[in-house]
């Protein structure tokens, strides 16, 4: 991931905040105006997005609903989701969802007024345009801060995760309403939760790390280590919830300053291979690789051991991780058929990739061919 800027607007923070939508976005555009609605269709039938759909209506928006795309989405699909927005061009496109939604929904708005297709764009082959309508992004999940950056991941035609980045993707408007999460299940609470941690570590300790993302990422840290676990033993705290929520945003906008790392590698690597949740996948590749990591920046993993709560030294932060991930519930380590589905071959070559090159170059520690190996041989291998 490139480096970004520091310069996006704040979010919106409340409980019930969402409920607002409608006339804010009827303010910002000056009228009501009609709105593409990038929904995860997973949570379609919830009562928190029937109130939406009415806070959109009560100002007079006009609202079309679209969730053609799968949990890793790919271009084809975000080419469905942009014929559909270029056939009656929206005043504002709405994502609604985890960070799947939030990152199709942003290249959609992106796109929208171009002819171009989604994998024209893919790692900055071509700019993006200047012009798209207005954006706004509601989480439905604590982790991944894709309303606090300015890229946008997907998949090509055999699963390769691929990137954009570029300042069009950035949100005009961002809302965290932490009662948008409640219904989300414990496991995906859970990896979600993690994803944000790890996009927190390694913000703050890997080669583009800055004052800023440290800043950031620090508030992150600081908060998830407790506010996590706490959610998944009351679900209906919403006081976590928010502090959760509120973290992984910290989280995305560490991340669009210093990027991620290794573990993002892990993680991308794995889902080349196997079809794997993108939290759960990053949380194994720290957890697997963290100790090997931490040994090229030792101070700066100390001095995170000691943000999070869990002590000094590198080793203090290996083992907090562990924990933290054992508190939530959340099983790492790769199942009797993905262990079978996945060599440490297969994922050192994907590991090697020129899509994840500058996820590895990030590291602080650098990784030779036989690094590579070692790292996939102890992702299989955990715990």
């Amino acid at each position: 991931m490139p480096e970004g800027r520091t310069g996006d607007p704040s979010p919106t923070i409340g409980i019930g905040t969402a409920a607002g939508l409608g006339v804010e976005l009827a303010k910002r555009l000056g009228r009501p105006g009609r709105c593409l609605l990038v929904l995860d269709a997973g949570i379609a039938g919830l009562p928190e997005i029937g109130a939406l759909h009415l806070a959109l209506a009560e100002p007079g928006h006009d609202v079309e609903t679209w969730s053609g795309f799968s949990a890793n989405p790919l271009a084809s699909e975000i080419d469905a989701g942009l014929a559909l927005a270029r056939l009656t061009p929206p005043d504002a496109v709405i994502g609604v969802g985890g960070g799947s939604a939030l990152d199709v929904a942003k290249l959609v708005a992106a796109l929208a007024g171009s002819a171009l297709a989604t994998l024209e764009i893919a790692e900055a082959a071509r700019p993006l345009p200047a012009r798209r309508p207005l954006l706004a992004l509601l989480p439905t999940t604590a982790g991944t801060g894709s309303e606090a950056t300015s890229t946008a991941v997907f998949s090509d035609a055999a699963h390769t995760k691929r990137w954009a980045w570029g300042e069009a993707l950035r949100p005009d408007l961002a809302i965290l309403d932490a009662a948008l999460t409640r219904s989300l299940p414990p496991w995906l609470t859970a990896a979600t939760g993690l994803d944000a941690f790890v996009h927190a570590l390694e913000a703050a300790t890997n080669a583009k790390a800055t004052g800023a993302s440290r800043a950031a990422a620090d508030r992150a840290l600081a908060v998830i280590p407790d506010a996590l676990p706490a959610v998944i033993a009351s679900p209906g705290d919403l006081e976590a919830r928010e502090a959760l929520l509120v973290a992984a945003h910290d989280a995305g906008r560490a991340i669009d300053i210093a990027g991620t790392a290794m573990a993002h590698a892990i993680g991308h690597a794995l889902a080349g291979l196997i079809p794997v949740h993108h939290g759960r996948a990053v949380a194994l590749g720290l957890a697997a690789a963290l100790p090997w990591i931490a040994e090229g920046a030792p101070e700066a993993h100390a001095r995170a051991a000691r943000v999070a709560g869990w002590g000094r030294g590198t080793q203090s932060l290996v083992h907090g991780f562990r924990d933290l991930a054992m508190a939530s519930g959340l099983a790492l380590g790769l199942d009797a058929a993905e262990r079978a589905a996945v060599s440490p071959e297969a994922l050192s070559r994907m590991l090697a990739r020129s899509e994840n090159a500058p996820m590895v170059a990030a590291t602080r520690r650098q990784a030779t061919p036989a690094d590579l190996t070692a790292i996939a041989e102890a992702v299989c291998a955990y715990p």
